[in-house]
């Protein structure tokens, strides 16, 4: 069963998908990431001092987002890591010279249900989720892998048969 067949909020869930293709499609490079991660640059998760506003109502407000009660205990290192691959993806991006535009997932008020249409769309239900010329690359993994090969440099030059054969998924 689809995600748009799954009841009463399907006219919000077309709204939502209508929203993800027109960001991939006005975009050359999107990318959809979350934008927050407590790593320091040894790899470690990051002391988290309990009297840090910032962080605390961070952690609130990502709480009552995803649904959690406030007392709920969530652990740094398996709610944030994922932003570490995000940022290692719009890294990469950069030291390349490469525009693109990134829609913080955790930020963004349809962020959740964004990352439930790119699962359903892509198959991938993690972040980074990465779009070139309305192709799905992948993730962060297949972004490094894709330029390590050579195959990111043919796909941001343009559309061939061999893109189109690295990178089946075109929206």
């Amino acid at each position: 069963m689809s995600w748009l067949s799954r009841g009463a909020s399907s006219s919000s869930s077309k709204e939502v998908l209508d929203l993800v293709l027109k960001y991939v499609h006005e975009n050359e490079v999107m990318v959809f990431s979350k934008s927050y991660c407590p790593i320091r640059s040894d790899g470690q998760v990051a002391d988290i001092d309990p009297v840090d506003c910032s962080w605390g109502l961070r952690v609130d407000a990502l709480r009552i987002h995803i649904g959690l009660p406030l007392l709920a205990i969530l652990s740094p290192a398996q709610t944030f890591l994922t932003a570490k691959y995000c940022n290692r993806a719009k890294s990469l991006l950069n030291r390349l010279g490469v525009k693109f535009r990134a829609v913080e997932l955790d930020v963004d008020a349809q962020g959740s249900a964004m990352q439930s249409a790119l699962r359903d769309l892509t198959r991938q239900s993690t972040v980074p989720n990465i779009f070139i010329r309305n192709r799905h690359v992948g993730g962060c993994d297949d972004i490094h892998a894709a330029e390590a090969r050579g195959a990111l440099k043919l796909i941001l030059e343009g559309e061939s048969d061999e893109v189109a054969k690295l990178f089946p998924l075109k929206l």
